[in-house]
């Protein structure tokens, strides 16, 4: 695994935590790409996946890390509301993309975060996720970072590009994301 086939968040957060376990939650799974890349950079990564519809590419990404993963199927804002508040060292955002559901993500989950911990989503260059980010963080004067970068489809995601949109496995796929520290 390349440190460079991570998002800047997650690193943060396993620097932010060198050795002890990373409780985490990525809401908005897709294929599992994400998911995959962060289990196998960190053994003792805790991942909860929550999408509204999980898909079979996700199911098989995550057989042999079922030991350390949990899959939750509903809508985001309802799922943070099986956890206690203060419970996740890392959250990443990357579900519906329209502002009102953007905003009730941030509502939900914020309180989820440990003190400290990575509070962090992607797709920053959409309007509406750029709007309620910056909004959500403007109301609790909270400083909000993001990155731009290009990097190659992953090993989930190359095989279903192909498929749908006639994309190869060379392709690169444009990423913005967002973070902060709680």
């Amino acid at each position: 695994m390349n440190i460079d086939e991570l998002r800047i968040s997650y690193i943060l957060a396993m620097l932010h935590r060198p050795n002890d376990s990373i409780i985490g939650v990525e809401i908005g799974t897709a294929w599992g790409d994400n998911a995959v890349r962060m289990l196998r950079a960190r053994d003792n990564l805790h991942l909860t996946l929550v999408d509204i519809n999980i898909q079979s590419p996700l199911k098989n990404a995550m057989i042999e890390f079922n030991h350390r993963t949990k899959q939750i199927q509903m809508q985001s804002a309802e799922a943070a509301k099986l956890f206690p508040d203060n419970h996740f060292d890392y959250i990443y955002i990357d579900a519906d993309h329209t502002y009102p559901y953007v905003k009730g993500d941030l509502e939900a989950w914020y309180p989820k975060a440990k003190p400290g911990s990575i509070f962090a989503g992607h797709d920053l260059d959409d309007g509406d996720v750029k709007k309620a980010v910056y909004e959500f963080f403007k109301e609790k004067d909270k400083r909000v970072y993001g990155i731009e970068t290009i990097w190659p489809t992953g090993e989930i995601e190359a095989p279903i590009l192909q498929k749908r949109f006639g994309i190869g496995n060379t392709a690169f796929i444009y990423k913005t994301d967002w973070w902060m520290i709680k």
